[in-house]
């Protein structure tokens, strides 16, 4: 099987682990030169974390309309995933831990879900030993909606001075048996994008409070936006 990484690479470990079954790992620029091959499988690693999201999204567009075999999972948690009537497209989540995860999520949009279609995606990942988890298409799907929502939640409780941040990591590692405390996940996975997904889900469902965001999250966020100026 051929497989194209638009954007951030993939752990190595899971790279490794392909090519000794066979496949072949490619990282490709989404405007390079016609390839000498048609992909199995395109997988776009930071989608709407890319400020050339709407380039990808057209590349990926124009090679899908060549190609009969291809499909291609698109890094999309904040907003639903448009289908632009093109089967093959899936959203996933690419936050770093999915990445590492041998159960990842995806979501079909509506107009084609199917059976059919569902066996054919699984039949790919099994190929790659992968389960995939199948989700509505909305944003967030499931883990990365229940993971900044514990973030979220934890950097509340700190800024309300009802423990450091350091206590509640140790407590709900500790406590929970969670392999990270929430506020090691907002390390791992970047505050900026944590807030850019709960605003989205907040706009888009303006009645849950759960998506509104804790003034020191916001902090964080621009922080680190702040630092990369």
């Amino acid at each position: 099987m051929l497989i194209w990484i638009w954007g951030s690479p993939l752990p190595t470990a899971k790279v490794e682990a392909w090519t000794l079954q066979g496949h072949r790992v490619v990282h490709r620029d989404f405007d390079e030169a016609e390839p000498e091959a048609e992909p199995d499988l395109v997988l776009i690693t930071d989608g709407e974390d890319s400020p050339e999201q709407t380039q990808r999204l057209e590349a990926l567009r124009l090679l899908a309309t060549k190609s009969v075999k291809t499909k291609a999972l698109f890094h999309a948690v904040a907003q639903p995933f448009p289908s632009d009537g093109l089967a093959q497209w899936a959203a996933w989540n690419a936050w770093p831990d999915a990445l590492e995860s041998d159960c990842w999520e995806i979501a079909i949009p509506a107009m084609h879900d199917s059976e059919a279609l569902r066996l054919e995606w699984r039949a790919l990942a099994a190929a790659l030993q992968l389960e995939l988890v199948f989700c509505p298409n909305r944003g967030g799907m499931v883990t990365p909606r229940v993971l900044a929502c514990l973030i979220n939640e934890a950097y509340l409780t700190r800024d309300q001075g009802v423990a450091t941040a350091e206590d509640i990591d140790l407590g709900m590692r500790y406590g929970t048996n969670y392999p990270r405390g929430p506020f090691e996940w907002c390390r791992r996975i970047g505050a900026p994008r944590i807030v850019r997904a709960l605003d989205a889900w907040a706009a888009l469902d303006p009645d849950q409070d759960a998506y509104k965001v804790a003034e020191g999250l916001r902090q964080e966020a621009l922080s680190q936006q702040n630092k990369l100026l």
